[in-house]
C-alpha cells in the first residue's frame, strides 16, 4: 500500500460543514480515483484543530497519478475549501 496524508486546519465553528462536505467527496469524487483502496477522514484530537485525510493506494503509480489528477486539485488545491464555502478564512 502507498499512503497519501494531508492535514487541514479547520476553524471549530466550520468543522461540521467541512466534515459533511469532505464525507460527500469521499462518496462521490474519490470513487473515480484509480487505484484508491481506501479513504479516511481523521478528526481532530485534543487541542489540535487539524483534520487529517488518509488515502491508501494500490500502487505507487496510482498514488503519484492522483497528485496530478483533477480530483486532487478539486479537493486539495489551495483555497478550494474556502471557495466552496466549507469555511471562510
Amino acid at each position: 500500500m502507498y499512503v497519501f496524508t494531508s492535514s487541514i486546519e479547520v476553524p471549530a465553528e466550520r468543522a461540521q460543514d467541512f466534515e459533511a462536505r469532505f464525507i460527500e467527496y469521499m462518496g462521490t469524487t474519490f470513487r473515480h480515483v484509480q487505484g484508491l483502496a481506501s479513504a479516511e477522514l481523521e478528526y481532530p484530537q485534543g487541542q489540535d484543530p487539524r483534520h487529517t485525510v488518509v488515502l491508501e493506494f494500490a500502487s505507487e503509480a496510482d498514488c503519484a497519478a492522483f497528485g496530478q489528477a483533477d480530483e486532487f486539485a478539486a479537493v486539495f488545491s489551495a483555497g478550494s475549501w474556502e471557495r466552496a464555502g466549507a469555511w471562510s478564512a
